[in-house]
């Protein structure tokens, strides 16, 4: 299991720091789709895109966790959706 030390805010869109371990998105709203962009140990960039659940789901809808870990270095993230999810450097 990895442990982290040190969380820093990363908005949507931004350039990560080069140095971090990892990414937690919260979503505290709809669910929507977010977009990332991970550093591979060659130095490539890969893309994912993942669904984050809502807050508050209602009856009937699929649940999905409302936030994300990904564990990898990440390069940037995007909130495809533009629902207002948060982002969080993780070192």
């Amino acid at each position: 299991m990895r442990s982290y030390k040190k969380v820093n805010p990363l908005l949507s869109g931004v350039t990560a720091s080069k140095n971090n371990k990892g990414l937690l998105l919260l979503n505290t709203s709809i669910s929507g789709d977010v977009y990332v962009e991970m550093v591979n140990y060659d130095n490539t960039i890969t893309g994912v895109t993942y669904s984050i659940g809502s807050a508050t789901p209602s009856i009937g809808t699929p649940s999905f966790p409302n936030y994300n870990l990904i564990p990898f270095n990440v390069r940037k993230w995007v909130d495809s959706s533009g629902i207002g999810i948060i982002g969080f450097e993780l070192y």
